[in-house]
């Protein structure tokens, strides 16, 4: 049994070097969470949902040359890490106007909709995250 533990640390440390220095799956669902909410705002309201369901069905960028669409191919790929990022996406869809008051309530000088879209949807994150999503909040 001490050996089965042992072997499973290193894939998680393997894992985890494969990522990057510093980077763990909560993180890298919330990149994941945050290019589909942010592909989101092309749609209006009634085509969010068919929207979504084509963004975890074929991330953006498979089979391009694009570097940077491998990661997100693997993150869709990678059970915990699109666990997570679902949770996230459908706090964030379920909370929707109560979090825009919320952010546009603590936000002195910008309304929601002046936010630049990237700006938004961490603010909209986070404010789900810290009220509905479980688990713990470092990485």
């Amino acid at each position: 049994m001490g050996g089965d533990v042992a072997e499973s640390e290193q894939q998680q440390r393997r894992g985890r070097k494969d990522r990057g220095a510093g980077r763990s799956e909560r993180g890298d669902g919330r990149e994941l969470a945050l290019l589909a909410l942010c592909h989101l705002e092309s749609y209006d309201a009634d085509e969010r949902a068919s929207a979504l369901a084509i963004f975890w069905d074929h991330p953006p960028g498979v089979g391009a040359a694009d570097e940077g669409a491998a990661p997100i191919a693997a993150w869709v790929a990678e059970g915990p890490i699109r666990a997570f990022a679902e949770r996230l996406v459908r706090a964030v869809i379920d909370g929707g106007p109560a979090i825009d008051e919320t952010i546009e309530s603590t936000s002195r000088s910008w309304r929601v909709a002046r936010m630049d879209r990237v700006d938004r949807n961490i603010l909209r994150m986070v404010t789900a995250e810290l009220g509905s999503v479980p688990g713990p909040r470092a990485g």
